[in-house]
């Protein structure tokens, strides 16, 4: 019985044994097997870094023969370049002593000197031409109103009668001048900034070469010119409306009679005339 025991013991550990000896062949072969996929990524990788350090080279020798052209290049125009300056030394040595010659800007530049002379004379005719306007705006006004109140001279004398005073009767009339004379002269100020500086610099681009205008509405210029036609036309009512306020109610219901006849100037010379 001992005999049979050690044998089935011996058998056991016999069977084992073989066990283990072929899980060990399966781990080599597993291992063999994991060595050679190893082996096989690093012969590809040996491979892509050959082929780059191929690649590299020739990168590397292109780029060395593009820097002997551009340092060729570069030699060649540092010798023109040399020559050029010991060309100009040369020249320089043969000629004579400078002269300089200082001029203003005025005598340098022609345009400049013709473009303020044009700018000073427009300058001027701005300084005339505003006082003529409202000269003729305020005899127009005076004219305009003039006609309106003697043709109105009936009302005037039926308000009168009525009692109604002069200063009542002046109101109107000025109040009307005010508001023609007001929204006339604020239209024609920014008309007039819009189209003037328009017209005259688009005359002078003729002759000059200007940058674009900028217009812009001067309120320092338009309000004395807003202030002298509202008061000459106010005033021009007022001296109107005071003078035929002068007579009596009477008279102003009644038309206003005929100037006399005058002679002409030829009627002098029977001969002609």
């Amino acid at each position: 019985k001992e005999i049979e025991a050690a044998l089935t013991e011996a058998e056991a550990q016999l069977t084992a044994a073989e066990k283990e000896l072929t899980n060990a062949g399966y781990d080599i072969q597993f291992g063999e097997l994991e060595v050679l996929t190893q082996l096989s990524n690093l012969q590809n990788q040996i491979s892509i870094y050959e082929a780059g350090l191929s690649g590299a080279k020739e990168r590397a020798a292109t780029i060395e023969a593009e820097f002997q052209a551009a340092k060729n290049e570069a030699y060649d125009k540092l010798e023109f370049a040399r020559n050029q300056l010991d060309q100009a030394q040369q020249f320089l040595l043969g000629l004579d002593n400078a002269k300089w010659y200082v001029n203003t800007r005025d005598e340098a530049l022609l345009g400049f000197e013709a473009y303020e002379t044009t700018a000073k004379r427009t300058a001027a005719l701005s300084l005339i031409f505003p006082w003529f306007f409202f000269l003729v705006s305020a005899l127009v006004c005076l004219n305009t109103m003039t006609r309106m109140i003697e043709e109105d001279r009936t009302i005037l004398g039926t308000f009168k009668a009525l009692g109604m005073t002069d200063r009542e009767i002046m109101t109107k009339y000025i109040v009307y001048a005010l508001m023609a004379s007001g929204i006339g002269s604020v239209a024609g100020s920014f008309l007039g900034f819009a189209l003037f500086p328009f017209a005259v610099t688009t005359a002078y681009r003729i002759l000059f070469d200007m940058p674009d205008v900028v217009l812009s509405y001067r309120i320092g210029y338009a309000l004395p010119g807003i202030a002298v036609a509202i008061g000459s036309t106010v005033l021009a009512t007022y001296m109107t409306c005071r003078k035929s306020l002068r007579v009596l109610p009477a008279s102003l219901m009644r038309s206003k009679a005929p100037k006399n006849g005058k002679k002409v100037f030829l009627e002098n010379f029977p001969a002609i005339w």
